[in-house]
């Protein structure tokens, strides 16, 4: 479901440096790093957007697990 207002409150797009004609939404308000796989060619970009930059990166391997296992076992 979209807002109203959802253009309104984008601050800008960032292409991905892949060469590819995809690109990612920035909106307000948004700050810090995340990294997103390019849905076009399949290479992992990481996305600042304080600066509204992106730089190609390689996948890191078992992320998901190691953040998992940082965490305390829920009851």
């Amino acid at each position: 479901m979209y807002e109203d207002d959802e253009l309104g409150s984008l601050r800008g797009m960032i292409e991905f440096p892949c060469g590819c004609k995809a690109r990612a939404l920035i909106y307000e308000g948004s700050k810090g790093q995340f990294s997103v796989q390019c849905p076009i060619c399949g290479k992992y970009t990481r996305f600042d957007s304080g600066t509204m930059s992106a730089v190609t990166v390689r996948p890191v391997r078992g992320a998901v697990r190691k953040l998992n296992l940082r965490k305390p076992p829920s009851r």
